[in-house]
C-alpha cells in the first residue's frame, strides 16, 4: 500500500483526530447558536430541525475527517480513489437522508398551520422526493464514473420488464395515483358506487381502496373500478353516514325486540298451559306475577294478588322461604307442604338468577297434591290401625312363649327350647317392626306426643348404653364412650332421645365385624349439642348415603342381608331428632366405617340450675 514507516500511519491518524476535534467544535457551536436563534425568534420548526439533524450531521464531521486523513496519507492512488468514492457516497446519501427527513417534517408542519389539504401536501412530497432521488443518483453516477446513458438504458429495461410482469396491476396503480392527485375521494369520505357498494373510505392503497360498510364490514375495491365508476361522495362525517349507522342499529334492535316478544309470548303460553301454579316473588316476598293455575289455587285474579304478600294467600312466611333457599344452596332439597281451604299444596322454591345473580326474586312452583295427601293420610291411618291390631296378639304370643320357655306350662326338652327361642326372636322382631310402624304413622299424622324438659345429655346417653349392653357384648365390639365432665344441657324429650341413641348404637354394632370399634362422643359446637356415633364397620357408599333416611330403604349387600331389618330405624330416628329441633347426618366410606351425628339446641340459660 506504500507505507514505509510507522509515521506513514501515525501522521494521518493525528490529522484525522485533529480535523475531527475541529469539526466537532464547529458542529457544537453551530447547533448551539441555532438553538439560541430559534429561542429568540420562537421558530416552531426548530425542534423538528434539531431532533432530525443534530446527530446525523455529526456523521458528516467524521466522514470529513476521514477524507482529509486519507488525502494526506501515502496510500496508492487506486486505494485513495476507491476510499474517496465510498466516503463521498456515504456523505451524499446521509446528507440526502437528513434533507429529506427535515424538509418533509417542515413541509408538514407549515402545511398544517396554513391548512393546506393533506392530499396536496402528500402529492408534493412524493414529487419532490422522486426529483431529489434522480439528482442524487446522477451525482453518484458521476462520482463512480458510470456513464449516464448506460444507467438510463438499464432503467428503461427494468421498467419494460416490470411493465410486462405487472401489466395487470398497472391500471389499478395508475388509477390510485389519479385518485390521490385529483382528490376525488379522501379518507373518512362516505361514498356510494353505482353498483351499490357504499361506506366510509378507510385507506387508499396503491392497488385497492378499503371501505368500511354501514354494518361495519370491510370492502376492498380495485382503484380502477373506482376511477371508472360514477361515485357519489357525501364527504366526511356526513349525515348519510350517521343515518345509515342508525338504520343498521335500529334494524338490529327491531329484530331483537321481535325475538324477545316471540320468546315472551311463548313463555306466557307455556305458563298458561301448566298444571302447576307459578308465582314470582320479589325480595320482600310480594307477588310479582302468577300464572292461571296459581289464580285457580288462590281463588283470585292476578290483578287482586299482585303487589300483596304471599303470606296473605298461602300462609308462606318469609322465614320459610329463606330457610328453603338456604337448604337448596347447601345442596339439599326442601319441599314445603301447605293446606288451603281443604286442599294440600307442595311448594318448591328456587331463586331467580339475574345477570349478576342479585335480583332477590324467587319463583314458587305450586302443585296440587290434595288427592295424594288424602291417599297418604289413608295409608298412614291404615298402617296405624293394622299395626295397633297386630301388636295386641303379638304381645299375647310373646307372653305365652315366655311362659312355655320358662317351663311353667310343663317341662320342655332342649330341641323344643331351641325352637321356642327362634320363635321368640322373630316375635321380638315383629313387635319391634310394629312399634316402629306405629311411631312413624303417629309422626306423619302429627299425633305423637313429646314431653320436652331440661335434660343432661350425658345421662340420656348412659341410659341408652346400659340398654344396649347385651347387644354390645353379643357382637363382641370394642365399645367406648367419650363424654365431657361438664354437663351438656338440652331441652328435649327423654324417651325419643333414648330411642334415637339405641337405634344408632344398635346399627353401629350390627353392621360392624367382631373386634371393630364403636365410639360415642358428645360435645358442644357452634351453640349446639352434638352426638357422634362412630364405627369401623362396613361403611356406606355415597349413592346409598342419600337414601338411608328414607322409610323401608336398606343397603343391599351380603352383611346387611345376614343382619336383617325393616329399614325404618333411621327414618324414625331422623323424624324424632327433627321433632326435638335438631338435625341428623351421616359421613361414611366403604370399608372404613361410618359416623352418624345429630345436633340439638342447647339450653344454656338453664344449665346452671340443673
Amino acid at each position: 500500500m506504500g507505507f514505509e514507516s510507522w509515521l506513514d500511519i501515525f501522521i494521518p491518524l493525528v490529522i484525522f483526530l485533529g480535523v475531527l476535534i475541529a469539526m466537532y467544535v464547529v458542529w457544537r457551536v453551530a447547533w448551539d447558536n441555532f438553538d439560541k436563534w430559534a429561542d429568540r425568534n420562537k421558530y416552531g420548526g426548530s425542534r423538528i430541525i434539531s431532533s432530525s439533524g443534530r446527530n446525523p450531521t455529526f456523521i458528516w464531521c467524521i466522514l470529513t475527517a476521514i477524507v482529509v486523513s486519507i488525502t494526506v496519507s501515502k496510500l496508492d492512488d487506486n486505494w485513495k480513489l476507491l476510499a474517496g468514492r465510498l466516503i463521498w457516497t456515504a456523505l451524499i446519501v446521509s446528507i440526502t437522508w437528513v434533507f429529506v427527513r427535515v424538509s418533509g417534517e417542515l413541509i408538514s408542519y407549515h402545511a398544517d398551520r396554513a391548512r393546506v389539504r393533506p392530499q396536496m401536501v402528500a402529492t408534493g412530497k412524493r414529487a419532490g422526493f422522486v426529483a431529489l432521488v434522480v439528482v442524487v443518483s446522477l451525482v453518484l453516477l458521476e462520482i463512480w464514473g458510470i456513464p449516464t446513458s448506460a444507467v438510463l438504458l438499464a432503467i428503461a429495461i427494468v421498467f419494460l420488464l416490470a411493465g410486462f410482469f405487472l401489466r395487470d396491476l398497472l391500471p389499478d396503480i395508475f388509477s390510485g395515483l389519479q385518485l390521490s392527485a385529483t382528490n376525488r375521494i379522501q379518507k373518512r369520505d362516505y361514498i356510494k358506487l353505482m353498483s351499490g357498494e357504499e361506506g366510509t373510505v378507510a385507506e387508499i392503497g396503491w392497488r385497492a381502496t378499503k371501505i368500511i360498510g354501514p354494518d361495519g364490514s370491510t370492502i376492498m375495491l380495485a382503484n380502477s373500478k373506482l376511477d371508472k365508476t360514477t361515485v357519489t361522495n357525501y364527504g366526511p362525517y356526513s349525515m348519510k353516514v350517521e343515518y345509515d349507522k342508525l338504520k343498521v342499529y335500529t334494524d338490529r334492535i327491531e329484530a331483537l325486540v321481535k325475538e324477545i316478544s316471540r320468546q315472551r309470548d311463548e313463555m306466557r303460553s307455556i305458563l298458561a298451559s301448566m298444571a302447576e301454579g307459578i308465582v314470582v316473588l320479589d325480595a320482600s316476598s310480594r307477588i310479582v306475577s302468577i300464572n292461571p293455575a296459581a289464580e285457580r289455587f288462590f281463588g283470585h285474579a292476578s290483578a287482586d294478588v299482585i303487589g300483596h304478600s304471599i303470606e296473605e294467600f298461602l300462609d308462606l312466611s318469609p322465614q320459610e322461604i329463606t330457610t328453603s333457599l338456604v337448604k337448596k344452596a347447601a345442596g339439599g332439597s326442601d319441599t314445603i307442604i301447605k293446606r288451603l281451604g281443604g286442599q294440600a299444596f307442595s311448594i318448591n322454591i328456587e331463586p331467580v338468577k339475574g345477570q349478576e345473580d342479585q335480583s332477590g326474586k324467587v319463583v314458587c312452583a305450586i302443585a296440587d297434591i290434595t288427592e295424594l295427601d288424602r291417599l297418604d293420610q289413608m295409608k298412614t291411618e291404615f298402617v296405624a290401625s293394622v299395626s295397633h291390631e297386630l301388636r295386641t296378639p303379638l304381645t299375647s304370643v310373646k307372653g305365652y312363649l315366655d311362659i312355655i320357655a320358662n317351663g311353667e306350662a310343663g317341662e320342655i326338652n332342649d330341641e323344643q327350647r331351641e325352637y321356642i327361642g327362634i320363635v321368640r326372636t322373630n316375635t321380638d322382631r315383629l313387635i319391634s317392626l310394629v312399634n316402629d310402624l306405629l311411631d312413624i304413622s303417629r309422626i306423619e299424622a302429627g299425633r305423637i306426643q313429646l314431653r320436652p324438659r331440661m335434660l343432661v345429655l350425658q345421662d340420656v346417653i348412659k341410659t341408652a348404653i346400659v340398654t344396649m349392653r347385651n347387644l354390645i357384648n353379643e357382637r363382641e365390639v370394642a365399645f367406648k364412650s367419650e363424654l365431657p365432665k361438664e354437663p351438656i344441657t338440652v331441652m328435649a324429650d327423654s324417651g325419643s332421645l333414648i330411642q334415637v341413641m339405641t337405634n344408632l348404637i344398635s346399627n353401629a354394632c350390627k353392621y360392624s365385624p367382631k373386634g371393630a370399634s364403636v365410639i360415642v362422643r358428645a360435645y358442644s359446637a357452634d351453640g349446639k349439642a352434638r352426638v357422634d356415633v362412630t364405627d369401623t364397620g362396613i361403611g356406606i357408599s355415597p349413592e346409598d348415603q342419600g337414601k338411608i333416611f328414607t322409610k323401608f330403604y336398606r343397603v343391599d349387600n351380603s352383611m346387611t342381608r345376614k343382619v336383617g331389618g325393616t329399614g325404618l330405624g333411621l327414618s324414625l330416628a331422623k323424624s324424632l331428632v327433627e321433632l326435638n329441633g335438631g338435625e341428623i347426618r351421616v359421613q361414611s366410606e366403604l370399608g372404613k366405617g361410618s359416623t352418624f351425628s345429630f345436633t340439638l339446641p342447647l339450653a344454656v340459660e338453664l344449665s346452671t340450675a340443673i
